[in-house]
């Protein structure tokens, strides 16, 4: 099981959430292995990015709950979610909308998490892509939203490509004056930025000392 798949269900264990939303079907490897009551789904199957991208394989015989893209199902949705995962276009401007979008519909005490705001390698993170293994630059949202708000708690756990979990509460807002967003600005800025932390602080963070990943 992947380790983005275990947080979300230590997460959804934690506050014992019955609704869960994935942005971003992908294999959908993830989202077969998330155990929830309700399960909620939303890709529109870009086919440029399924051929160029290396994650993009057999779909384990799961379909999206809807086959359309974030923007129109917020536009027509209704429901409220404990859980939110956003793993879907890769591009800020998408991914500023996701977590907008989604902290209006999750419950209070819930969780939006979001993936791949850790890139190690400058092209990863070019827009538009460039190379099969690609982040894109949502980091430029994490870090720009980190620096506007101080109602939420936000922190990206340092697995994977960087799980990024935001929840309400309050934080020290970023300073972001006389910064470039760019990818030297953060290389040497990443911990900061990100609000960086290990596998074994997030379990302390959440009060899961009996988990381990």
């Amino acid at each position: 099981m992947q380790k983005r798949t275990q947080i979300i269900n230590f997460l959804i264990e934690k506050i014992n959430a019955k609704n869960y939303l994935e942005i971003g079907l992908g294999n959908a490897k993830n989202f077969s292995q998330v155990i929830c009551e309700n399960k909620t789904s939303v890709d529109q199957y870009d086919e440029n990015f399924r051929k160029n991208t290396l994650k993009w394989d057999a779909l384990d015989g799961v379909e999206p709950t809807y086959l359309m893209s974030s923007d129109d199902f917020f536009k027509q949705n209704n429901q409220k979610f404990d859980v939110c995962f956003i793993d879907g276009k890769h591009d800020q401007d998408f991914v500023k909308r996701d977590l907008e979008n989604c902290l209006n519909v999750t419950h209070n005490g819930g969780y939006v998490l979001l993936h791949d705001l850790n890139p190690k390698i400058e092209i990863h993170q070019r827009v538009p892509q460039e190379t099969p293994m690609w982040l894109g630059d949502c980091w430029k949202t994490w870090v720009r939203t980190r620096s506007d708000r101080d109602d939420l708690e936000m922190y990206v756990i340092n697995v994977e490509t960087g799980i990024g979990v935001v929840k309400k509460g309050s934080q020290e807002k970023l300073d972001l004056s006389n910064c470039y967003l760019n990818f030297q600005s953060f290389q040497r800025n990443r911990k900061k930025w990100l609000n960086l932390i290990s596998e074994i602080e997030f379990f302390d963070k959440e009060g899961l000392n009996n988990y381990s990943i």
